[in-house]
């Protein structure tokens, strides 16, 4: 890194033939970089000179849905068909989980595979419910 000759404020990669952040600055007409004897050098009547020639962009437009008329368009048939694929993954989860929340409660499964039944419970409903 080596400061720059022009300003002192600036500072750039050593590798480079002159100062990237005067040309910046020259370019856009803005003081990337301030310091106290910078500040000193802008001129205030002209920066709000720049203020006062931007355009006022015009009024507000009003917003609303009396203003936009759109019409929705319908789904393609693959969404919707991966929406009825959806729908049955959903019912299929439920009755899966359902069914091994009867068995527990009817016994025929034995105790020490509750954890086994809860796992795969959580498993079916993470894989039927909220995948695809």
């Amino acid at each position: 890194m080596r400061p720059c000759s022009a300003d002192s404020v600036h500072t750039f990669y050593s590798g480079l033939a002159a100062c990237p952040w005067c040309k910046l600055e020259e370019v856009s007409g803005i003081l990337l970089f301030l310091s106290r004897d910078r500040i000193s050098r802008i001129d205030i009547l002209r920066e709000w000179q720049k203020v006062d020639a931007i355009r006022p962009p015009g009024p507000v437009p009003s917003l609303g849905p009396a203003n936009f008329p759109g019409q929705p368009r319908p789904l393609s048939p693959a969404i919707e068909q991966s929406l009825g694929f959806a729908k049955i993954r959903q019912i299929a989860g439920l009755v899966v989980v359902a069914g091994c929340a009867v068995m527990a409660a009817m016994g025929t499964i034995p105790e020490n595979d509750y954890p086994a039944l809860i796992v795969t419970a959580i498993v079916v409903a993470i894989l039927f419910l909220y995948l695809g």
